[in-house]
């Protein structure tokens, strides 16, 4: 059980986001999420499966941040 491409998550603050891509990083599952809504948002986030639920670790530090940049830059490319 894990989150895929296109799946539409509601997180805390219930707004919504929809998963761009998943990319296997250090052994564990990172999101690139966009909003649905406007002004949009983009977060990255660590998947965490513990039994048969999923829990999303939204990354808030920069220098991760900058890491999965590199790791999604294809998907954050505006030439596609």
């Amino acid at each position: 059980m894990h989150i895929t491409e296109g799946e539409i998550l509601t997180l805390d603050n219930n707004k919504e986001f929809i998963c761009l891509a998943v990319k296997n990083y250090k052994e564990s599952n990172y999101l690139l999420l966009l909003s649905n809504y406007k002004p949009v948002e983009i977060r990255f986030a660590k998947e965490i499966v513990i039994g048969n639920s999923i829990d999303l670790e939204i990354i808030n530090k920069q220098d991760e941040k900058l890491e999965l940049m590199e790791l999604f830059k294809e998907k954050l490319s505006p030439n596609q």
